[in-house]
């Protein structure tokens, strides 16, 4: 007597087609991508940049895998949650620039471990040879724990104090833990871009300015 168990294979991302794009169907295995009932397996790095967010139950990452969330894309998980077998924050990649943000959301049923993510900000200019009369200030804030920036002679970066309702600045020249949910603004002069990373956290907060 033989017995078989039959496996549900989850909807499986392996990219190979034109693009790295999730919303592209050559990119999933036998063409089928995941709903919001179901599990997405992502084995290599995948792009998510549509305008309407991609729904999904739970996210699995393995170790070549990687999900880069554009200004202009959105993830949603229920709560089965998200796996990744990278914990350094390389393996959930969102994008901010001045004229838009990506976004991720996890539910707030879920009980699994929340990832460590990638932020990526990028402003609309850049100080004009270190002064503020060109500054594209970009208003930001941590959505998580454990979030450090290094803010170098380069980098101006503010922080929104509640009380006085004024905007102090940070020390230069050495690290500065975020705040998580904290009110922040930030500019420099040069390469106009800066990133952290930071363990998720599951909270709805509005950030005053």
């Amino acid at each position: 007597t033989y017995q078989i168990t039959i496996q549900d294979i989850p909807p499986t991302f392996i990219g190979g087609a034109e693009d790295d794009l999730w919303s592209t169907d050559a990119n999933w295995v036998n063409e089928a991508k995941p709903d919001e009932t179901q599990t997405a397996s992502i084995t290599a790095p995948v792009t998510i940049q549509d305008e309407d967010t991609i729904n999904v139950n739970k996210v699995r990452v393995a170790s070549a895998g990687s999900i880069h969330i554009t200004s202009t894309g959105g993830l949603t998980v229920g709560e089965g949650g998200v796996q990744c077998v990278t914990t350094d924050g390389s393996a959930i990649i969102i994008d901010n620039l001045h004229s838009g943000a990506g976004f991720f959301r996890i539910s707030p049923d879920c009980e699994d471990e929340l990832p460590r993510i990638t932020m990526r900000y990028q402003t609309k200019s850049t100080l004009d040879n270190g002064a503020n009369k060109d500054a594209e200030w970009q208003y930001i804030g941590a959505p998580g724990n454990n979030a450090t920036v290094y803010v170098d002679y380069n980098t101006w970066l503010y922080k929104h104090d509640e009380t006085s309702a004024d905007w102090v600045v940070e020390k230069r020249m050495d690290s500065v833990a975020l705040v998580p949910f904290h009110g922040y603004s930030i500019t420099q002069y040069g390469q106009p871009s800066y990133k952290w990373t930071a363990d998720f956290t599951n909270q709805n907060c509005t950030i005053p300015l």
